[in-house]
């Protein structure tokens, strides 16, 4: 499943640091659920997906693209603009189930589009 979806807030490399924008129990959600189900680590999560990126920098480090330099996450270049915490954002993902062996992952930007 591809997802455009601005979150998480704060997108460290580490699984259990994740913080998402509309958590759970969030005063302006109300009852309702917040993205922390979609996103946060396994333990929040009302599904059994994964982040494809977060997969193959766990299995595969060295086919993983590498991070950004001079700051901590997100763990990819895939954002545009900053978030409501004033770091970059990582707005892209690809959640797969768990029979998915993740080999690659890829950005496509402007300059790799055009070779």
């Amino acid at each position: 499943m591809g997802a455009d979806l601005a979150t998480p807030a704060i997108d460290p490399v580490e699984d259990d640091r994740v913080q998402t924008h509309w958590y759970t129990g969030a005063p302006m959600l109300g009852d309702l659920p917040g993205d922390d189900v979609l996103c946060d680590p396994p333990a929040v999560r009302v599904h059994d997906l994964d982040d494809a990126l977060r997969i193959l920098r766990r299995d595969a480090p060295d086919r993983a693209p590498a991070l950004p330099t001079g700051r901590e996450g997100p763990l990819a270049t895939s954002y545009a603009g900053v978030s409501l915490h004033g770091q970059p954002q990582r707005f892209d993902t690809v959640w797969v189930s768990p029979e998915v062996k993740v080999l690659r992952v890829d950005y496509a930007t402007d300059a790799t589009l055009r070779r």
